[in-house]
């Protein structure tokens, strides 16, 4: 049985080859086989797979994503559903930014599901360092709190004891001689002021246009169409892009109160929290683009985007 379980697993011959080398029919080594796993002569061990460990993944996406830092949450989420995601990436999220918040002296802050999630989870900071924190964009909707960038300011500048301003207008205004008031107000060019000095930029990056109920809610049809024909495959403040980082002209330029997309790239620390299977194309383009530096994300998404710049 030792002789037959060495030339087996060690010197890796065939039970047909073992048989005729020792003169047994094949059935009788299959059954000395067995024999000496059940009594303990072998033990057979398989190890899974080795997989990069977290840090390395950040690592690579960075390099591959040409950002300043990535930050990848739970290795081990137990589950991939959007609620889970944005817990990973918030929990995450507010653990990493007081630290860059505290070294900057102007804040904007978009909307989203996530980024409503981060300010929530965030502890207070009172360091005594004057702060500012700017909107980048108006509101949308009545009954989701993820998108009333006013009251996130509000909450995230209480949190660290900094100078809220606000942006009383929404998003979207297809009105044109409206949108000209908002334009020159008083309120609008104080914050658009703000916007020429950020030096971080927190926001969150969402997914096709036909993902998100909300955005279709507040964007005329028309201009929806036109977004799925240019194939926008994400947005940042309200502004689409396609996988390869052009943003989608169509009307809406005309109608949007916030700052221009274009902008982010002259911030110094743009930081994207996006995560999920259905933003991955869209987290490659917007890093590509230049749209932000430093992304936030959990584990599956981070390895699905690895996935997808090898085999591209």
């Amino acid at each position: 049985m030792y002789r037959i379980a060495k030339l087996y697993y060690l010197e890796n011959l065939n039970q047909s080859e073992i048989a005729k080398r020792v003169g047994l029919s094949r059935p009788q080594i299959s059954r000395y086989l067995k024999k000496a796993r059940e009594t303990g002569m072998v033990h057979v061990k398989i190890h899974e797979p080795v997989e990069l460990s977290k840090k390395d993944i950040e690592m690579k996406l960075e390099t591959m994503l040409g950002l300043k830092d990535v930050v990848i949450g739970s290795v081990n989420p137990g589950s991939s559903s959007d609620d889970k995601v944005i817990e990973i990436i918030s929990s995450t999220a507010s653990d990493y930014l007081p630290g860059i918040i505290n070294k900057s002296k102007n804040v904007g802050l978009g909307w989203g599901r996530t980024v409503y999630s981060t300010v929530l989870s965030m502890d207070y900071h009172n360091d005594n360092n004057m702060r500012n924190f700017i909107p980048l964009i108006g509101g949308i909707g009545q009954k989701e709190p993820y998108y009333q960038v006013n009251t996130l300011i509000d909450r995230l500048g209480e949190k660290f004891n900094g100078k809220r301003f606000f942006l009383n207008a929404p998003a979207f205004i297809n009105h044109s001689e409206s949108y000209r008031n908002v334009l020159i107000s008083e309120n609008y060019n104080s914050v658009f002021k703000q916007w020429k000095n950020l030096d971080l930029a927190i926001v969150g990056l969402g997914a096709p246009i036909n993902f998100s109920k909300v955005l279709q809610s507040e964007i005329d049809a028309e201009i929806i169409g036109e977004l799925k024909k240019l194939n926008a495959i994400g947005d940042m403040i309200g502004q689409f892009f396609d996988k390869y980082g052009n943003i989608c002209k169509t009307d809406m330029e005309k109608s949007i109160i916030g700052l221009r997309i274009e902008k982010l790239k002259e911030i110094k620390n743009v930081v994207c929290l996006s995560g999920g299977k259905e933003k991955a194309r869209g987290i490659i383009a917007g890093a590509r683009a230049g749209f932000f530096n430093i992304l936030i994300t959990d584990y599956m998404t981070a390895n699905q985007i690895i996935n997808i710049l090898e085999d591209d």
